[in-house]
C-alpha cells in the first residue's frame, strides 16, 4: 500500500494500492500541499491501519463504546424497574 503523509502529524493524505512511485506526492501538491511538508512511501496493511486511527476516529469510537455501556446499564435498570413494579399490588 502506498500512502501520502504529512510529515510532521503523520495525517494521511491519499492511499492507493496500486499508485506508482510520485503519484500521491503528485496528487497531493496538485491539492495544495507544499511538497517539503509531505512524504510518499509504501507501508503495510498494518502500518496503514494505524495511519486511519486519527484523533477523531478514536474519539468516535470511545464515545460509541461508553453510548453501548450507557445502553446496557440502561437496559439492566430497566429489567429491574420492571421487575419491580409487577411484584408491586397496584
Amino acid at each position: 500500500m502506498r500512502v501520502c503523509i504529512v510529515k510532521a502529524t503523520q495525517k494521511l493524505i491519499e492511499a492507493q494500492s496500486l499508485a506508482t512511485e510520485g503519484t500521491l506526492l503528485s496528487n497531493a501538491i496538485t491539492a495544495g500541499y507544499n511538497k517539503d511538508d509531505i512524504e510518499e512511501k509504501i507501508v503495510t496493511y498494518s502500518e496503514f491501519a494505524v495511519l486511519l486511527r486519527t484523533p477523531d476516529v478514536i474519539a468516535r469510537e470511545e464515545a460509541e463504546a461508553q453510548r453501548r455501556q450507557t445502553l446496557q446499564i440502561l437496559s439492566l435498570h430497566g429489567s429491574r424497574f420492571l421487575m419491580q413494579s409487577k411484584r408491586q399490588p397496584q
